[in-house]
Parts: structure tokens; C-alpha cells; sequence
């Protein structure tokens, strides 16, 4: 990360949104990931490691601080580093509140629920099947319901007047 985290610092902003363009909202984004990197370099002479070394909480005040990222982002970077937490992006949190585990309710209030519903080993798990479900089944207008897998257990579903 070291060698990416200097030249990303360095980088003009407008090329960083040009290499992301395809991922969408890359104006914003690519301000973010500069930001970001200056503050890795600044302060931790790049190496992200001393900063998750550091904790959770720190790594969430601090990271936190950089406008941009946000609790998500956040907390994507915590579970791939081996923490255990669960990211509700909007898969997340849709294919939970239609399934029954969770109810709606605020970022922190969904993971709460959701820490309490998946073991910490499971989490980083639970948070990609999740967005695959939300992704192949589970979708915000016409989900395919008849042919999800986990119809048999969703509340949605059963609820969900019959054509």
C-alpha cells in the first residue's frame, strides 16, 4: 500500500476520477481517495497497518474525519482487515429488512441487529452473500422472489400477496 498510497497523494485529482469513472460517482469519490491518501501519508507514512493496529474505534474517528467516507466505506475496510463487522450498504440493508433480520433503522441501529444475528466470524461472510442476494434476487423493483433461495424464510415473501 506504501508505494500506491505516495503516488495516489501526489496524483492530480481529475486523473484519479478518470481511472474510477466507470465505478460512478467518481468526482466525489476520487476527492475522497486523494484525501485519503494524503492523510495515510501525513500521518502514518502510508502504511494503513499502524493505523488498524490501532483499533477500531480510532480507525472510525479518524477515517471518519475525511469527507467522503463514511461509516461503510469504514467499516468495509475494518472487515476486510479481519474485524469483525458487518457493512450495510443498500443491498444490506434491504435484503435484511425484507428477510426479517433486521428492522429499518439507522446505520448504526441495522448493524447492531445485525452483529447480534451473525457470529463476528461470519460477518464479513454474511455482508457479501448478502449484497449477492440483494444483487441476483432480492432486487429494489421486481425482485425474483419464485426463484430466490431463501423465499422459504422471508418475510417479505410470505407476506407478499400471491398473483
Amino acid at each position: 500500500m506504501g508505494v500506491e498510497c505516495a503516488k495516489l497523494s501526489q496524483t492530480d485529482v481529475q486523473k484519479i476520477a478518470e481511472a474510477i469513472k466507470p465505478a460512478g460517482l467518481y468526482a466525489q469519490k476520487s476527492q475522497a481517495i486523494k484525501s485519503l491518501a494524503l492523510f495515510l501519508m501525513e500521518n502514518y507514512g502510508c502504511q494503513i497497518e499502524l493505523l488498524l493496529k490501532q483499533g477500531p474505534e480510532k480507525v472510525k474517528e479518524e477515517l471518519g474525519k475525511i469527507r467522503g467516507i463514511g461509516s461503510k466505506t469504514i467499516d468495509v475496510l475494518l472487515a476486510n482487515y479481519g474485524y469483525p463487522v458487518l457493512p450495510i450498504d443498500t443491498h444490506v440493508k434491504r435484503t435484511s429488512i425484507r428477510i426479517g433480520l433486521a428492522p429499518p433503522g439507522s446505520y448504526e441501529k441495522m448493524q447492531a441487529h445485525l452483529h447480534k444475528v451473525f457470529s463476528p466470524e461470519k460477518r464479513l461472510e454474511a455482508h457479501l452473500y448478502l449484497i449477492k442476494l440483494g444483487r441476483t434476487f432480492c432486487l429494489p423493483r421486481n425482485p425474483k422472489c419464485n426463484v430466490c433461495p431463501v423465499s422459504a424464510l422471508c418475510c417479505y415473501y410470505k407476506n407478499k400477496p400471491q398473483k
